[in-house]
């Protein structure tokens, strides 16, 4: 946020035009208060989330998103059930960052609701907390695809994967890896993929996930591989080396980048060729990282590649793997 000083006098005025009856002259007020600093403005933005014009109350709760104060979440939260759906995804997008440990006891009860948006944003809202309480709730979302037509809760089950991602808790971590297998929403796969952190469930679950019917699990799944450094999934990397995706493919060359992994060089030498240079780019530098010298004839053949960004990746592993000691 950037804040501008203002003094009392041009304070002021700002909150003087946020009743004026031309709507124009209101939102510039808004806009003006929002980089304001001033906590004095609070009271007057959330009157105008009761302003006739529903852009303004859009621009009301953008604007809040600047100031922390302990009436602000609970406006936003009455929000999310504004009239008019521009409003609710202003407070919707504003609400996680505003959100302190005060709020917790309301998020909660948000998280109940019976509607799937507010559910739903509260639960994204309760993430940034990392609060243990909010386990019990998360787990309810995740179990609606159960007791409901699975279409009207995907944002829930979302929004409660990525929460789970957070607690970094054994408990969560098992609900995630049955989420990931077992979803009907391939987001849903895709977000509780990318929340697994440890554990041997979680990594056989990573490995799975490289062959899911959706693209875009896969290629989460082949970033997580390397960010959990599974060398053991060599032969699922390889396979998905040969994705039809090039988005697959660039991840998993990636994930096999690890240092002493030299059984990935054979892997990864096809796609040196590759007519997709992002392609070309990540498997030099696992190439690089790998640390294996067997990788230096395969670097070489790079020196004169079209994309320069290729070029330097390459010559900088060449340098790095024949100045080992």
């Amino acid at each position: 946020m950037t804040v501008f000083e203002t003094d009392s006098d041009d304070l002021g005025t700002l909150l003087d035009q946020l009743d004026h009856p031309d709507a124009a002259t209101r939102r510039v007020a808004i806009l003006a208060l929002a980089d304001c600093g001033d906590d004095s403005a609070i009271p007057a933005l959330l009157r105008r989330l009761d302003d006739a014009e529903p852009d303004l109350r859009a621009e009301a709760a953008k604007a809040l998103g600047s100031f922390r104060a302990s009436t602000v979440a609970p406006a936003l939260v009455q929000a999310l059930h504004d009239p008019d759906a521009t409003v609710r995804e202003a407070a919707a997008t504003t609400l996680p960052d505003v959100v302190t440990r005060q709020d917790e006891p309301l998020l909660l009860a948000a998280a109940n609701h019976p509607t799937p948006f507010v559910r739903a944003v509260a639960l994204r809202a309760l993430t940034p907390l990392r609060t243990p309480a909010a386990f019990d709730v998360a787990a309810a979302a995740l179990a609606s695809v159960a007791h409901a037509a699975p279409e009207t809760t995907t944002d829930i089950r979302r929004a409660a994967a990525a929460l789970l991602g957070w607690l970094r808790t054994d408990a969560a971590c098992t609900l995630l890896v049955q989420a990931a297998r077992t979803d009907p929403d391939s987001e849903v796969r895709r977000t509780a993929i990318g929340a697994l952190t440890h554990g041997p469930a979680a990594e056989a679950t990573v490995r799975h996930a490289l062959f899911d019917p959706s693209w875009h699990v896969r290629e989460t799944a082949a970033e997580r591989a390397g960010r959990l450094g599974l060398r053991d999934a060599l032969p699922e990397l390889a396979q998905a080396m040969t994705d039809d995706y090039w988005q697959v493919r660039v991840k998993a060359a990636a994930a096999l980048g690890q240092p002493g992994l030299s059984a990935a060089l054979v892997v990864l030498a096809p796609a040196l060729s590759s007519p997709i240079s992002t392609l070309r780019k990540e498997a030099a530098a696992a190439l690089g990282a790998i640390g294996d010298t067997a990788a230096v004839p395969l670097l070489n053949n790079l020196v004169d590649d079209p994309d320069p960004e290729v070029r330097k990746l390459a010559r900088k592993a060449v340098v790095a793997l024949t100045h080992q000691t």
